[in-house]
């Protein structure tokens, strides 16, 4: 019965583990995984360290979080040392001509030796019974040297037994059974959080000290059978030639170490293990502290963790196994459909490389539309638009499903539609196509500007700011401060004057003209117009520098962060009471709190899309008017359209 159950698992597993079609008839997935015990003992180990204690210290018994962030960073000391061991094991020969199983089994012990001390430490911290008697800080320093004994042990163990897995496998295999051994280790890291959880809900040292207990024990019975019959023996006395003079460890790192991108992938490993330490440490002190849970709760946040991550690497495998790149499915750099059957699509498997321009091809009605469109970007879009809140989601209503398996590695999608009308003069396939509108907005919106005299990034700066230059540039002369209102926009803005008349205002300025508010001319709709309005008109003198402060902070507040200046005034009065035009009357010059160089102090006006538009007069060079040609007085005159 035992047997039938065996065959059935080993049956069963080889398709359902990730990895576990490494298995062959040398190596069977029955020896793979009394192997892996090593690992499974390792993620008990690493969920009792990094989860349970790590919070029932923190949480239940008030050692600083700092501190027992330093004991759980003692085990990293021992991790550099770990490319020695391994390198030990290689060359170790033990009178039974065992190369790795020492090693493992001094791993074990010292690991064993970590729980062994830490109930004392727990004993200490949590003052009972004659523990209590100790001082405090006996407990703290024998709680981090178990975590080192402990960390120590875990790099010992499992190097060791992880060269031990790849000596059983032909080379081309060895990538496989290293990640079988993985996942056995999250495997030992989900059942033991469980089994802690389901213990330690009514939470008590005692209890946790009893779980320490059990660990321990667990560990050499499972590193024990783990190694039985493991590596072949070769006792020293029966040897009927010389052992093979190996390497130093200093020569057999340089020669790993000028590999191609051998330190390149030192330093993605190291950085993707910070990662990974930084969201474990903090898991369970979170979920105490912050969340409220129990302990028992919190074990089970680790076994969660530990399934996700599970999850994760059996996709990681599934993609392996269909022949994909290992550097490009850990990037992430394709767009996988799987199995679409949208319209007339039968069954389409597609890898897309992302970053690079690819086009579809086909004869019509192969679904080429229906691939970029139906599924690529109404899938993209859905996505984006589901990550939204449910206001966002009630205003744009996102596609509908494709019929498509999975689609992964999908970004939010941009679709340019086809498009069978003619372009105008100065048409490029950016305009034909709308995406030069929205390369515009980005650069309004995202870009960054710089000042056109001496390339410095424009800044904002303060009233007083404005007020110095004033003084400075313009003492003595009569100027006005006008806020501008509109810029260069359509309309009548007959509402505009209005407004402006019941605030006690009698004049607006229209495109350089000084115009009365009562009667209001009709302006033409079809024209850009810019209207500015007068606030106040002085002169510059140092004596008015306060009343100076107060008109522009009045004037910057009705424009919004903008100021016209316009000086000088010599004639406006006149002008303006015999009815002559007063449009050449001084020069604007623009003032901002949110634009300006803080070198020169020149003042610039918001961005808009238009300055950015070869087809608008705001952004088209005078010169050639939008074609990049250099053109007569006639024919700048056809194009200014």
């Amino acid at each position: 019965m035992n047997r039938r159950v065996m065959n059935l698992w080993m049956g069963w597993g080889s398709k359902v583990l990730p990895f576990a079609d490494v298995a062959s008839e040398n190596l069977p997935l029955r020896r793979l995984l009394r192997l892996s015990l090593i690992q499974v003992s390792v993620g008990m180990s690493l969920t009792l360290l990094v989860g349970t204690l790590n919070r029932v210290m923190i949480v239940e018994l008030k050692v600083p979080s700092t501190l027992v962030g330093i004991m759980l960073s003692l085990p990293l000391l021992f991790a550099p040392f770990r490319a020695l061991i391994g390198h030990k094991s290689d060359t170790h020969q033990s009178a039974l001509g065992w190369r790795r199983v020492p090693y493992i089994y001094r791993g074990t012990i010292v690991q064993f030796g970590g729980l062994a001390v830490m109930p004392f430490a727990l004993l200490v911290l949590a003052g009972s019974m004659q523990a209590a008697l100790a001082p405090e800080w006996v407990g703290r320093l024998s709680a981090g040297l178990a975590i080192l004994l402990v960390g120590a042990g875990i790099h010992i163990t499992q190097t060791v037994g992880l060269a031990l897995a790849t000596d059983l496998a032909p080379e081309k295999d060895q990538p496989n059974v290293v990640g079988l051994m993985y996942v056995m280790l999250l495997l030992g890291s989900i059942v033991s959080a469980l089994i802690f959880g389901a213990f330690l809900v009514d939470f008590t040292p005692g209890r946790l000290i009893q779980v320490i207990q059990a660990s321990a024990v667990i560990t050499v019975i499972l590193n024990f059978v783990a190694t039985w019959k493991q590596e072949a023996r070769q006792p020293a006395h029966l040897r009927t030639t010389p052992p093979p003079v190996d390497p130093g460890f200093k020569e057999s790192w340089d020669a790993f170490i000028v590999q191609a991108q051998a330190m390149r992938r030192l330093v993605a490993i190291g950085l993707g293990t910070l990662a990974f330490t930084m969201e474990d440490v903090l898991l369970e002190p979170y979920g105490g502290q912050v969340l409220g849970l129990s302990v028992g709760r919190t074990t089970g946040l680790t076994a969660l963790s530990s399934m996700g991550t599970l999850i994760g690497l059996s996709l990681a495998a599934q993609g392996l196994a269909l022949g994909r790149d290992a550097a490009r499915l850990a990037a992430g750099n394709d767009i996988r459909i799987v199995n679409a059957r949208e319209h007339n699509l039968k069954s389409l498997n597609v890898d897309i490389p992302r970053g690079k321009f690819t086009v579809v091809t086909g004869v019509s009605g192969s679904g080429k539309s229906t691939l970029a469109f139906d599924i690529l970007f109404n899938e993209g879009q859905r996505r984006y638009l589901e990550s939204l809140n449910a206001y966002a989601r009630s205003i744009v209503q996102p596609a509908g499903r494709p019929e498509v398996d999975a689609v992964y590695g999908i970004p939010p999608t941009v679709a340019i539609e086809q498009r069978l009308s003619r372009g105008g003069r100065k048409s490029t396939v950016a305009t034909t196509t709308e995406v030069w509108h929205f390369l515009r907005l980005l650069w309004v919106k995202l870009g960054t500007q710089r000042c056109v005299h001496d390339g410095v990034e424009v800044r904002p700066q303060s009233v007083e700011s404005i007020a110095a230059q004033l003084l400075k540039e313009h003492r003595g002369q009569h100027v006005g401060l006008l806020a501008p209102l509109v810029v260069n926009r359509k309309g009548v803005y007959t509402d505009l004057a209005k407004w402006a008349k019941a605030r006690g205002h009698t004049h607006l300025r229209v495109d350089g003209e000084f115009i009365k508010l009562d009667p209001w001319p009709r302006l033409d709709r079809f024209k850009e117009h810019t209207l500015e309005l007068p606030v106040a008109d002085l002169v510059i003198a140092p004596e008015r520098e306060a009343e100076l402060r107060t008109l522009l902070a009045s004037a910057l507040d009705l424009g919004k962060g903008l100021l016209h200046l316009l000086a000088p005034l010599d004639g406006l009065a006149e002008a303006m009471a015999d009815g002559q035009p007063s449009a050449g009357i001084g020069t604007i010059k623009v003032f901002s709190t949110k634009r300006a160089c803080p070198q020169c102090g020149t003042s610039y006006p918001e961005l808009d899309p238009r300055m950015f538009s070869y087809n608008s007069k705001h952004g088209w060079c005078t010169a050639c008017v939008g074609t990049g040609l250099t053109l007569t007085r006639e024919q700048r005159k056809v194009y200014d359209d």
